[in-house]
């Protein structure tokens, strides 16, 4: 019974919008669906090229991500999807799949996107998808759409995205089914640099506003907690996130109000000696007290008067008073550092957690490379 009502269900709400089944931009990855999918203004995923392609900017490392589920645990809308985000030089690219429903009905979307940042704290993303669909007895029928973003990062750990979907208001089959368009906006803000609250307004063509809401903590090292609520339908949201070595494993719990329980899980892996970067490496500070300014002219200051510093003799202290590195990061630095037996190139500081190109850049001029001397006997 519960089968013929979600089925009912559906078929009502592809009647009510006149056009093939969805379509409509889907965020991927259970990371996204623990927290609401508010992930338009998140980043430091390579999902982003299904939310905001230029999120795939603040990508790190090459990173792998794949996703499997069955929305209300029907096996005919089960979805898998996979995404491979990668740096070139400053560009991202960003390849990915989704694969919806089985026959009678089946949907395939697949997407290039590409990122490159404008400025120091903006980027601009842009994402080519074709879109394929099949209903048996009645053939198959294929549209190109084309989505774009801006991400935008006023101060560390506070981040603005907009993202458009389908602006060319591309249509599908003979008799040109509209497919979904609209855009989206939102916040994202890390406070301490460990609690994201991330909130976002989704707007589809035709249909009422979606308030979306996050909410996520890490509470040890290798685990996290998510949470999120929409309003469009209304609907609560739970998850969680296991990171180790190179590999994320995130589990999501979803709550439709008609059709019930949902639950989503998804696996990444990062090319890299280290995980990838999760969130940034400088903290927000929301006390009136403490004006982040002055702390980093205080970090200025101690590293003109202590000089340039051997990345390979360097203490936790030495690098903790460099610009734009935090104690967190320091150790890392370190900890990579014993690891490797020894720094050869600057370059192997993008293999820190945490660390990117724009931090690299700034610690560079602070910064030599040395081989240690041998010990007397």
């Amino acid at each position: 019974m519960k089968t013929i009502t979600i089925i009912f269900t559906i078929i009502f709400l592809l009647i009510k919008t006149n056009s093939f089944a969805g379509f409509e931009q889907k965020d991927q990855g259970a990371h996204s669906a623990g927290l609401a999918d508010a992930m338009v203004a998140r980043g430091y995923s390579s999902w982003c090229l299904f939310s905001n392609p230029a999120g795939l900017s603040t990508l790190s490392v090459p990173e792998l991500n794949v996703s499997a589920f069955r929305p209300f645990g029907l096996k005919e809308l089960q979805t898998a999807s996979l995404v491979f985000g990668f740096k070139i030089d400053e560009s991202a690219i960003g390849l990915g799949a989704i694969t919806t429903g089985l026959l009678p009905y089946k949907e395939n979307q697949f997407s290039v996107g590409f990122a490159h940042p404008l400025t120091k704290n903006l980027s601009a993303g842009l994402t080519i998808n074709m879109l394929q669909v099949t209903i048996e007895k009645y053939g198959s029928a294929s549209a190109f759409t084309v989505d774009g973003g801006l991400l935008f990062q006023p101060v560390e750990g506070i981040q603005a995205g907009f993202s458009v979907f389908n602006f060319g208001k591309s249509a599908i089959g003979k008799s040109k089914d509209d497919l979904p368009s609209g855009w989206r906006s939102g916040l994202s803000a890390w406070i301490e640099n460990r609690l994201l609250l991330s909130c976002e307004w989704y707007q589809q063509a035709g249909y009422e506003p979606d308030f979306r809401f996050g909410l996520e903590f890490p509470v040890h090292e290798y685990v996290t907690l998510r949470t999120g609520l929409s309003t469009d339908p209304y609907q609560v949201s739970l998850g969680t996130g296991f990171s180790f070595f190179n590999v994320n494993l995130d589990y999501a719990w979803k709550n439709h109000p008609d059709l019930g329980v949902t639950h989503q899980f998804s696996v990444g892996y990062a090319f890299s000696t280290s995980p990838t970067q999760n969130y940034p490496s400088e903290s927000v500070f929301w006390s009136s007290t403490a004006i982040p300014h002055q702390s980093e002219k205080k970090r200025n200051k101690k590293q003109i008067e202590i000089g340039p510093v051997n990345l390979n003799e360097a203490t936790i202290s030495d690098l903790e008073s460099l610009p734009g590195m935090t104690r967190e990061l320091a150790e890392l630095t370190v900890e990579l550092r014993e690891k490797r037996g020894r720094f050869v190139s600057l370059d192997e500081l993008v293999l820190v957690k945490g660390m990117t190109e724009s931090k690299l850049k700034k610690l560079r001029s602070f910064l030599f490379i040395l081989e240690s001397l041998p010990e007397a006997p």
